[in-house]
């Protein structure tokens, strides 16, 4: 495996790739769960370096494993999926770290409320045409929009891990 990704645009694939969350709930305990992935994008220019990478998560989809919560937290209180399907993320900037990892600033739009977030992703070649992604952020939940409930019931701070597989298109220029 190459620290480095090439030039091209790079597509996610959604059976193989996760988007999941962790969050303190009622003070001692946390709560796992995932969004499916409908689409991921990253176009990579010639220096190997993203310029761009937009994101679409399913906000229908959320998962936490107990139908009485994830009910819940899919309608009104929280992520008012029949009004607000989707959740959306683009790039305002990248930043190289060291060799195969940026800094991924950008906009999740959430609920029709749009906030700052900031990625730490690693990257890995594997082959040509394959690589393996992990980007991680941790979430403000308020300014995300998600204020319902104190923060000892449900957690301000949404850790959240990307794990994708991306593959790079037929045409490698961008």
């Amino acid at each position: 495996m190459s620290n480095t990704i090439q030039a091209g645009t790079w597509s996610v694939e959604p059976t193989r790739s996760t988007a999941a969350f962790s969050v303190r709930n009622m003070i001692f305990k946390t709560v796992h769960g995932r969004f499916p992935i409908v689409s991921a994008e990253v176009s990579v220019g010639a220096d190997g370096v993203p310029r761009s990478v937009t994101a679409t998560l399913d906000a229908a989809g959320f998962s936490t494993d107990h139908a009485k919560r994830d009910t819940h937290v899919r309608g009104q209180d929280f992520l008012h999926t029949d009004a607000h399907p989707e959740l959306t993320f683009r790039s305002t900037a990248v930043v190289p770290q060291e060799p195969g990892t940026w800094l991924v600033k950008g906009r999740l739009t959430l609920r029709e409320v749009t906030s700052e977030v900031h990625l730490t992703v690693r990257a890995e070649q594997n082959g040509d045409d394959t690589a393996e992604v992990v980007a991680t952020t941790v979430l403000d939940r308020r300014a995300a929009g998600l204020g319902y409930g104190p923060s000892f019931l449900v957690g301000r701070k949404v850790a959240v891990q990307l794990d994708l597989t991306l593959h790079r298109s037929s045409e490698h220029s961008v």
